[in-house]
């Protein structure tokens, strides 16, 4: 199984998504969260998840406030076609190291087993974060997205390479 450990602030939306929409906390009625996310960048995860079959693990900070399932019909109300490759969440830790966050999810611990029901070998995984909160072991799994413009498709590409490696 190949796994993206995603982040929303700065990855699904963007400086460049905020200054163009007619309004940060509500476009064409949507509720909060929602309207923060762009189609644009749902499309490129869209694209990374056709080409690699990667299953999502949500990382934000979003995750405290709504649930893994909550936030994955978020995208498909905003066009996300895969939206059901979404499969779980991270913990949050007392720390609030998503680091460790991240590797507790990969250890098969607790909390990846009341998401991951088929307990799959994870082959390979990227983070996708417009933040280094990470250690040294996993700058080799990371691609860090400008929060002005949010993902890219150079992005997308880097991604790929990294779970095309397992």
């Amino acid at each position: 199984m190949r796994v993206i450990f995603l982040d929303c602030d700065g990855v699904l939306n963007s400086h460049k998504f905020f200054s163009t929409s007619k309004d940060d906390q509500s476009i064409d009625g949507l509720n909060f969260g929602e309207a923060q996310l762009d189609p644009q960048a749902l499309a490129l995860l869209d694209n990374l998840i056709e080409q690699t079959g990667a299953q999502i693990v949500i990382s934000s900070s979003w995750r405290h406030i709504w649930d893994w399932q909550e936030i994955a019909k978020m995208f498909e109300k905003r066009g996300m076609e895969n939206w059901d490759f979404v499969i779980g969440q991270t913990i949050t830790s007392n720390q609030d190291n998503r680091g460790a966050e991240v590797m507790a999810w990969l250890d098969t611990g607790r909390e990846r087993q009341v998401v991951d029901d088929k307990h799959e070998a994870v082959t390979a995984w990227v983070i996708l974060d417009d933040t280094d909160e990470f250690d040294s072991t996993q700058h080799n799994n990371f691609v860090r997205t400008n929060p002005k413009v949010g993902l890219t498709a150079a992005d997308v590409q880097k991604a790929i390479q990294i779970l095309k490696r397992g």
